[in-house]
């Protein structure tokens, strides 16, 4: 099995190890920037702009709180606020149909 930092390009490992002490945080980025193919300035920004915090911040807590029905619901009317979710989904779809 690969590592994460193994599939993602070297400067990307470098940006994030040496901007980075948390491991958990290095993870957050690392996995991000393979799984959505941030370009190095992109992972910039995102270091620059603390994104990990902002997610640790908006997490949900629905699993925990709500029922299964509630959270399928609640899910669904949070992915409508996003509409370019599913288009994402759909790019990644066609991409991996295509490579």
């Amino acid at each position: 099995m690969k590592l994460v930092y193994e599939e993602i390009a070297l400067g990307h490992t470098s940006l994030i190890f040496s901007k980075i002490k948390d491991k958990g945080e290095r993870t957050f980025y690392l996995e991000k920037a393979q799984t959505e193919a941030w370009s190095r300035s992109i992972l910039e920004e995102k270091i620059r702009f603390d994104l990990y915090a902002n997610y640790q911040q908006f997490q949900s807590n629905f699993d925990k709180t709500l029922s299964s029905q509630e959270v399928t619901f609640d899910q669904a009317w949070l992915s409508n606020l996003h509409p370019f979710t599913e288009l994402q989904k759909t790019f990644q779809i066609v991409t991996d149909m295509i490579f």
